[in-house]
């Protein structure tokens, strides 16, 4: 009776051992044999790729988006910007008046530069304005002095007026009658200077290659 109880002590140890060893064998299987299964929406392109579309095939949607990307290179607004470009339709074009151009206006005794003026002037106005440039007929201080003209009045006598001097109480003018389109005569006058004296203002014409200085003094 003692050997029978030593067999079976010995013989239940060896089964635990048997065992231990056999759960441990399939868990490191297990865990070797371990497989990730892609769901529907994983896996890679090739995998999930056409075998008949050509592989540099750009997908349609792309290529819409492409061709939309594109298309906005030019102006957010093409069809408003072509439109806004352009003359308008009821726009009106003045056409110059007679005063328009550049003069010189000078002593008629001895043909002294009194002043030059640009004048800008419309076709059917009474008035004009413009800029001035002085010359020597009034003295050496006063030669080269610039500024806006003070008044253009053109009727059937034509005055103009400026200031080139740095007193506000005085003024300068001519009052001028047509010889021609491009010459008149009349008279200079100050308001505070007794000066005067018949002055001749004809259009200054300029060629295309003339190298002269705008001013002549």
């Amino acid at each position: 009776m003692r050997r029978t109880r030593v067999h079976t002590s010995t013989s239940r140890w060896l089964v635990w051992a048997c065992a231990l060893a056999l759960s441990a064998a399939i868990t490191t299987g297990c865990e070797e044999s371990t497989v990730t299964v892609p769901g529907d929406n994983q896996g890679t392109n090739q995998d999930n790729q056409d075998p008949n579309q050509d592989p540099n095939q750009t997908p349609d949607n792309q290529n819409n988006q492409n061709n939309h990307h594109h298309h906005n290179h030019g102006h957010p607004y093409d069809d408003e910007y072509e439109e806004s470009h352009g003359p308008d339709d009821d726009e009106v074009l003045t056409d110059a008046g007679q005063w328009q151009g550049s003069w010189r206006a000078a002593r008629a005794e001895d043909d002294m530069p009194l002043a030059y003026f640009d004048v800008f002037h419309d076709e059917g106005e009474s008035s004009a304005t413009g800029n001035f440039m002085m010359g020597l007929a009034m003295g050496d201080l006063l030669s080269g002095t610039t500024g806006d003209l003070s008044d253009v009045e053109i009727g059937s006598t034509t005055t103009i007026a400026w200031n080139p001097t740095t007193d506000d109480q005085e003024m300068y003018w001519v009052t001028l009658t047509a010889e021609s389109d491009d010459l008149f005569t009349g008279t200079f006058e100050a308001e505070r200077n007794p000066t005067t004296f018949e002055v001749t203002v004809e259009r200054r014409v300029f060629d295309v290659d003339d190298d002269a200085e705008p001013f002549e003094h």
